[in-house]
């Protein structure tokens, strides 16, 4: 079956890829309503106004009224970097959300599910998680408890009662999504609930991120990806100094480079930059800080004793 974002992607010139994703490549720090905006447009999606810090469609707008289809429209509604309107979007042809209700039941479906499923586009709302799919639903499906399928959901940078929508990682899959829905069916059942243990993961983005920090340390990190740093790593008490990893070969004269063991933080005086653990892994991996969230939450890179600092 070829997809809307397949045909949309595939070079005219070369065969399709087997999978081809929708592109998605935004940094938090400047993720404004109007630049999600025409994303969103050029993903194919329509997009609602919705009043500042609620869930409430301005009037006159919804899934079957009108909608925002053009980016002078977004610019109308989003194009002051100031604006604090809130942003939905409406899914056309075979695109659609999941919406999980909590991120254990996320964090749960994750472990288990293909890997190309918990790679598509994914965003954190205030008490869960929204995964972006395309392609057809089975028929008669049917979900547990807390997981629905929706067409229209709130987006990031929305925010509602004083709570961020946060734009996650990945690009939109398109294809056959059987096997998606029977790994979470599978997961659920009464047999597998029986025998599964509880996951405890954190709610929101926020926890998410201080539960990574809380099980990672700088020095295990630097002990996995930059060994050379790690063995020259020298003093005692709270702070450690070690050779720079970001320095080129030769260039590092001093030791100017430093974690606080106690705080779980890292830094290089000669390049005056500093960062925590996950910018630590992203600088070192040449990564995303999104993708190194996902990476410390579900992948087995840092899996292993525990080393800590020297």
């Amino acid at each position: 079956m070829t997809t809307k974002a397949q045909n949309k992607s595939a070079p005219a010139e070369t065969e399709a890829p087997e999978v081809t994703f929708r592109h998605h490549d935004n940094k938090q720090n400047y993720y404004t309503p109007g630049i999600a905006a025409r994303l969103w447009l050029s993903r194919g999606f329509d997009v609602l106004p919705i009043q500042p810090n609620s869930k409430r469609i301005f009037s006159g707008f919804g899934q079957y009224q009108n909608r925002l289809r053009t980016i002078a429209e977004c610019v109308h509604w989003f194009g002051n970097e100031h604006t604090k309107n809130n942003m939905a979007v409406v899914c056309n042809g075979e695109d659609f959300i999941i919406d999980f209700d909590s991120f254990e039941l996320y964090a749960a479906w994750a472990k288990v599910a293909d890997e190309k499923f918990t790679l598509s586009y994914t965003e954190y709302s205030p008490r869960g998680v929204h995964v972006f799919l395309c392609g057809p639903l089975p028929a008669g499906l049917k979900l547990i408890s807390g997981v629905e399928i929706k067409r229209v959901c709130l987006v990031a940078p929305s925010v509602v009662n004083g709570v961020s929508y946060e734009s996650g990682f990945g690009e939109i899959f398109p294809g056959e999504l059987t096997n998606c829905f029977s790994s979470l069916s599978a997961l659920f059942s009464p047999s597998a609930a029986a025998t599964s243990p509880a996951v405890a993961r954190p709610h929101n983005q926020n926890d998410l991120i201080a539960d990574i920090k809380s099980r990672v340390l700088c020095a295990d990190v630097l002990w996995k990806f930059a060994p050379k740093t790690y063995e020259s790593l020298r003093g005692a008490g709270r702070f450690r100094s070690a050779r720079c990893p970001f320095h080129k070969a030769g260039m590092e004269v001093k030791h100017s480079f430093w974690i606080d063991t106690e705080l779980n933080l890292w830094g290089c005086h000669a390049e005056s930059i500093r960062g925590d653990v996950i910018n630590l892994y992203a600088k070192l991996t040449g990564k995303t800080n999104t993708e190194a969230i996902k990476d410390l939450l579900f992948s087995s890179t840092m899996a292993g004793p525990i080393r800590g600092p020297k």
